[in-house]
Formats: C-alpha cells, sequence, structure tokens
C-alpha cells in the first residue's frame, strides 16, 4: 500500500460552508472531519469525531484520492478546505494536504495543540485551540508553548491563529494567562462556549430551542466582551460567537 492510498478515519465531508470560528470567520470553506482525539473535553460537541465506540460506527475509512473525489464532487469552486476532527493530528495527511495544495486550494487546520505533525508546515492556516479548566483536560504550559512558537515559525509564511472557548471565569483566566504567555494580539480570539442541547432547560418549548440557544450565546458574547473591555492586558484580543452555532444550532454538517 502506497502513502497515498493508506485510508484515513473520516467522519463527515460537508459543505460548502461559512467558517465560523477564528481567523477564518466568514470564509467559503469545505470541511474534512476525521475521526479519534487524544481530549476527553466534557462539553465537546462532535462526540461522534471523538468517543472510540462512535468513530467506530460513523467513520469511513477513505484514501486521499477518495478525499479528493468528494472535494471535487461537492465542492468544486471552494477555494478553502478545512481539516478538523476530533484531533487530526492523529493521522499523517501530508500527502492529502500536497493533492489539495496541487489542485489549487487552501488549506487550514484545526487542532488544539497537543501533538505537533511534520504536515503542518505545510498548511496555510492553523488554528490552535488549547482546552481550558471547564474542559475536564490538563494542558501542560510547556508542550503549549513549543507548539505555538513552532506553528508560529513555519517556513511557507502560513498564518496562525489563538482560539480559546470561554465558559466561565476559570477559562477567561486561562486564557488571560495564555494572552499573557505569549503576548499576542492579532491573531488571538476569545469565543464564549455554546450550550448543548442537554444544557437547554426542560420546560423550554422544543419549537423555541433555537431561539433560547442564540440567546444564550448573545448573553454569554455580552458577558465576554465585558470581561476582555475591562481587562487592560486583553486589548486588541477578538471577542467572537461561534457564527454556525448562531444561524444553524447544534446541526451536524455546517
Amino acid at each position: 500500500m502506497t502513502p497515498q492510498s493508506k485510508p484515513i478515519p473520516i467522519i463527515e465531508i460537508f459543505g460548502p460552508v461559512i467558517q465560523g470560528e477564528g481567523i477564518m470567520a466568514g470564509h467559503q470553506t469545505m470541511f474534512i472531519r476525521t475521526g479519534g482525539c487524544d481530549f476527553r473535553c466534557v462539553w465537546c460537541d462532535t462526540p461522534e469525531a471523538v468517543i472510540p465506540e462512535q468513530v467506530s460506527v460513523n467513520k469511513t475509512m477513505m484514501t486521499t484520492f477518495d478525499i479528493m473525489d468528494k472535494i471535487r464532487e461537492i465542492g468544486p469552486y471552494t477555494k478553502w478546505v478545512t481539516i478538523s476532527g476530533g484531533n487530526p493530528a492523529i493521522h499523517d495527511m501530508g500527502e492529502l494536504v500536497h493533492a489539495l495544495h496541487v489542485s489549487g486550494r487552501l488549506v487550514a487546520v484545526e487542532t488544539q495543540g497537543t501533538i505537533y505533525r511534520s504536515w503542518f508546515d505545510i498548511v496555510d492556516v492553523m488554528t490552535i485551540s488549547p482546552k481550558p479548566p471547564s474542559s475536564g483536560m490538563k494542558v501542560s504550559w510547556d508542550k503549549t508553548q513549543d507548539f505555538i512558537v513552532r506553528s508560529m515559525t513555519r517556513g511557507n509564511g502560513g498564518k496562525t491563529c489563538i482560539k480559546v472557548v470561554v465558559f466561565d471565569e476559570d477559562d477567561f483566566t486561562f486564557a488571560h494567562d495564555l494572552r499573557m504567555l505569549f503576548l499576542l494580539n492579532e491573531d488571538f480570539y476569545v469565543q464564549p462556549g455554546t450550550i448543548r442541547p442537554e444544557d437547554v432547560a426542560a420546560d423550554v418549548d422544543p419549537r423555541l430551542a433555537m431561539n433560547y440557544l442564540r440567546g444564550a450565546i448573545l448573553d454569554k458574547t455580552r458577558w465576554l466582551t465585558e470581561r476582555v473591555l475591562s481587562t487592560p492586558d486583553m486589548a486588541g484580543v477578538k471577542v467572537m460567537p461561534q457564527l454556525h452555532a448562531l444561524m444553524y444550532g447544534w446541526r451536524r454538517g455546517v
């Protein structure tokens, strides 16, 4: 089996959609969601790509050729392709990134910053999302620092942004400490955590659940904005809700 034909567990390929987060927000993109993750965040919104039992049920083993055929089929005119997960760093996707570039595409990758792979050196945009305390995961500052420094010194001139999901004050402190560690302004984002379907109050009419979700997102965005504006060290940090959550709620494939 050649490297090009080695299959990768793919949970879904969808698009074109509008990217909802970080430096890529508003860009039209195709998404490739891989299966498997080295984290188990308590508020994970893609368990089908993380929990082994769910990955086993939802995955399709696809080669680079299979993936490229699907991208050409459903997104022939979309310039950007975003590789997400789970954690795509678990897999060797260098051949796929190369194939996407040869086809004239630009490639973004989203990862929590725990495993650095050589193929990251050739992607056009990296979004690193270190997990805050509310995730239930413990982050190694040394590992995170090494990962971010390496991503920011990639030789291909690609861009890097950091995005932290903030649910509460402990998460805000985590984002603040990360910001101070790297003294980043232009490409540092904080994003209010989005409630899960099971967190919606039991007495909410299911027909009004989307309005409830949007209201919760906007309330949390206002709170986070006020925290950033009242914290001088966070000047220049961008506050942004998940645009796709505001538009579509908890739907997959958006």
